[in-house]
């Protein structure tokens, strides 16, 4: 009998940010010159993970939740460019967050 697929990460860390993650936000996001890439759209859509943090995009932005649709289940994702550290509009990440143990997820 075929073992069943593991779950999703709960956290995907990336330097770039997937081209396609800004296009249907409501809240508009420009990243950096070179920061988006094409080729982690597949990877981002394949992992189905939990939190996607993108550390190169070149400022903060969170993006409104999103589910994730398609062969294999779905699930919400929250995805975050963490921002600069230094950058002049003090924008940063300041949450923190919790991931439920597999053992009692819904």
């Amino acid at each position: 009998m075929p073992q069943p697929p593991p779950p999703p990460p709960d956290i995907l860390l990336s330097h770039a940010l997937p081209a396609a993650l800004p296009l249907l936000s409501a809240k508009p996001f420009l990243p950096a010159a070179g920061s988006a890439s094409d080729a982690l759209n597949d990877v981002a859509r394949a992992a189905k993970a939990k939190y996607h943090l993108v550390g190169g995009a070149g400022g903060f932005w969170e993006r409104e939740p999103f589910g994730w649709t398609g062969p294999g289940g779905g699930g919400t994702c929250r995805a975050i460019s963490l921002g600069e550290l230094g950058n002049k509009a003090k924008e940063r990440v300041s949450a923190s967050h919790t991931t439920t143990p597999g053992s009692v997820r819904d």
